[in-house]
């Protein structure tokens, strides 16, 4: 036993003799003229300002200060600075051929990236005057294969067994300034802390920690700071890693905040890559995100936008991603569904959403703060040949014509309910596609107001205009509620259901351009419509009794509304006037028509109603219109005229003044010829005979057969007092 510990003891000391030695005798400075000149042989200005030294406690290491790079060509364009760095081993396992590092340690880093306006970046001087290879060998005084004359090469085959205790850096920046495209991006206190790294697939820990400060031409500056931390585990052979109770947090701006965590497994890294894992990002306030952002958002409510989630399983690879089950919380809205891109390169996205609630109104800006939109004629585009012909719209967002031929998505939207315009729609089913430029609504089906909504268009992007089509068709809809909803019922209402048919397009590439461009036109029908306050009926008593000056109208208790026994309709729009075609109702015994313009752009309208009475009676309550001048004759006595903003019948419907007019005359005549028929049909009986006469008297004297055109045209001169009258009598 005593020999055995002499023996240890005769060791031991040995090996404290040999680094004593090692230290005593050996000057790592001496490495310093060989380290700069072999960097120099490719291409790099290292200069070592510090000393490097050894150090023993707790590990025996090597620690280095006072190191700057840059170009040979241009040795004062430092690229990179470092205050100081060292490496600590323990010296038993290398022994054994294994590298356990008690710490690896970098303080002051700081890199310096520069493009110029030409594009061309600092970092590509340091490879372009490289020193021959001979050369090179005869500085640095390596041999063929990297090593030291007399240092035996790395034994191939050989598997590393490598284990940190820590790595640290710290103190560190990394700017990048570009000023081909005035982009600035400067990473500021970068804290990196890895504590027992290795290669055995045993897990270890990282956190980083850093601040961005991102500037461009013309928007203003973004500052970020990013906290992270994660639990890694590497295969030994680098082909995998898994990555636990992964945390993430930004803070944009100072009041932008997001954080998420999430797991993710990693496969293959160095073939087919592939991944799986887990993402969940708590409640956040989206509103104040995008604010920090530069991007500020007012809402119509101030809870929009502020509570916003996602949690999501993810798995895919190098050429494609799929997130299911995905689900997100907006507001008072859930949502779950998937979304997927099959195709990296092609951008092929797939997106399914369930939906329960949610209000659109309450997303949109306030009232107070939207823009109308410019007279018609104000801006726009006009087409010849079919070609858009883009006018000055000022400072108006363009349709992003680029992003939609690029967009490559299959969509489908299911929700509950979503209340938009304060119209509610139930049951809701969108499906979407676009590719190549072209975007198809394909499906659009709701319930609203106890009827049903379906709906089909398509958006044409890929010439340098935007096209959309759209036909909608509605079934059994009731009108009271949509009014109420759309606020037009203030001075008047409409009650009953209706079914109408709509086809619609437009082109341009602003949204103005859309509006000024739309055309249009629907159809419509519906039974038992009701309207008020005004009362056709009524009306139409009233105006013939001012004809027949009498007062049956008066007579008759009438009331406060119109019943339509049916009613349909066709209608255009086009340069923002609607153009109202023809509108046919029943009432009673009464047919009423309609024809007209409403412009929307001037805000006003004026339709003309026309009716006609099919019997006697008006209706059973109501007045008795004796007399066949009256039955089936189409009557012009009412119009309405006035402003959309104070739409109201009773003050904007009243008699048509020109109809009247004609009506009061042709009755005139009427009653005449009824009074005194006989006498005037023998007056016109003779009158005609001495027409007859005096043109034969005419074609006799013309020599003709007395029934000549000649004789007839000259009659018909001297009934004018033509110059042909005055010809006549002087023959």
């Amino acid at each position: 036993m005593k020999l055995i510990l002499k023996i240890l003891a005769a060791l031991v000391a040995l090996l404290l003799i040999a680094i004593l030695v090692l230290v005593l005798f050996f000057d790592l400075n001496m490495l310093k003229p060989r380290i700069e000149a072999a960097a120099r042989a490719q291409g790099v200005d290292l200069r070592i300002g510090g000393d490097i030294g050894w150090t023993f406690w707790p590990s025996v290491g090597v620690a280095v200060s006072d190191i700057r790079v840059a170009p040979v060509a241009t040795p004062e364009e430092v690229l990179a600075e470092l205050d100081k760095a060292s490496l600590l081993v323990e010296l038993m396992p290398l022994f054994k051929g294994n590298v356990v590092v008690h710490h690896v340690l970098v303080d002051g880093a700081r890199i310096d990236l520069k493009v110029d306006r030409q594009g061309n970046g600092n970092w590509e001087k340091l490879t372009a005057e490289k020193v021959p290879a001979d050369v090179a060998q005869q500085q640095t005084g390596a041999g063929a294969d990297g090593a030291a004359p007399g240092e035996p090469a790395a034994a191939e085959g050989q598997e590393l067994q490598l284990s940190v205790e820590r790595i640290s850096l710290s103190n560190s920046a990394l700017n990048y300034n570009d000023e081909q495209s005035g982009q600035r991006i400067a990473l500021e206190d970068i804290r990196l802390d890895v504590n027992q790294f290795n290669l055995q697939a045993q897990p270890f820990d990282v956190s980083v920690a850093l601040k961005t400060r991102l500037e461009s031409e013309g928007s203003a500056p973004m500052n970020i700071a990013l906290q992270s931390g994660n639990r890694v585990q590497l295969q030994s052979d680098l082909n995998g890693a898994k990555i636990t109770g992964g945390e993430l947090n930004l803070v944009i701006n100072d009041s932008g905040k997001l954080a998420a965590t999430y797991e993710v497994n990693l496969n293959d890294l160095q073939g087919d890559l592939r991944f799986d894992g887990s993402v969940k990002v708590p409640a956040f306030d989206a509103k104040a995100l995008l604010g920090a952002l530069g991007t500020p958002l007012q809402t119509r409510e101030s809870y929009a936008l502020t509570k916003v989630a996602l949690d999501t399983r993810v798995v895919g690879n190098k050429n494609s991603l799929q997130a299911e089950p995905l689900t997100i919380t907006l507001d008072k809205t859930n949502l779950t569904g998937s979304f997927a891109i099959s195709d990296f390169s092609r951008m092929a996205m797939k997106l399914a959403i369930k939906g329960d609630q949610l209000i659109a109104d309450d997303y949109l800006a306030p009232e107070a703060q939207t823009t109308a939109a410019p007279a018609a004629g104000t801006g726009g585009s006009t087409t010849a040949g079919g070609a858009a012909v883009a006018v000055d719209d000022g400072d108006e967002e363009l349709i992003p014509l680029d992003v939609l031929k690029t967009l490559n998505l299959d969509a489908s939207l299911d929700f509950d309910k979503i209340t938009f315009a304060d119209i509610p729609l139930e049951a809701i089913r969108v499906r979407l596609n676009a590719a190549n430029g072209q975007v198809n609504l394909t499906q659009t089906d709701a319930r609203v107001y106890d009827g049903t909504l379906a709906a089909k268009g398509s958006l044409d992007a890929r010439g340098n205009t935007a096209v959309i089509r759209f036909d909608s068709a509605l079934t059994n809809v009731q009108i009271e509620p949509a009014m109420k909803a759309l606020e037009l019922g203030d001075n008047f209402g409409i009650a009953g259901g209706i079914n109408a048919n709509l086809q619609a397009n437009t082109r341009g590439i602003t949204m103005n351009q859309l509006v000024d461009g739309l055309q249009a036109n629907a159809d419509f029908t519906g039974a038992h419509v009701r309207f008020s306050p005004l009362n056709i009926e009524q009306k139409f008593c009233e105006l013939v009794d001012l004809v027949n000056k009498s007062d049956t109208a008066g007579l008759a208790s009438w009331d406060p509304f119109t019943e339509m026994r049916e009613l349909s309709g066709k209608i255009t729009m086009a340069n923002s006037v609607v153009n109202v075609e023809s509108i046919k109702a029943g009432v009673h015994q009464l047919e009423l028509g309609t024809n007209g313009k409403i412009d929307l752009a001037a805000g006003g309208y004026d339709l003309l109603l026309p009716m006609k009475l099919l019997n006697e009676e008006t209706s059973e309550n109501g007045c008795r219109v004796p007399g066949n001048y009256w039955i089936n004759r189409s009557l012009s006595l009412l119009r309405c005229h006035g402003s959309l903003e104070t739409l109201n019948p009773l003050t904007d419907c009243r008699p048509d003044s020109k109809g009247l007019a004609n009506l009061t005359k042709d009755f005139a005549e009427f009653k005449l010829r009824e009074k005194h028929g006989d006498k005037i049909d023998a007056a016109e009986q003779k009158v005609d005979q001495k027409k007859e006469e005096l043109l034969q008297k005419l074609d006799k004297k013309l020599g003709g057969d007395g029934d000549s055109d000649a004789a007839k045209s000259l009659l018909k001169g001297l009934l004018k007092g033509g110059s042909r009258s005055s010809a006549a009598t002087e023959e």
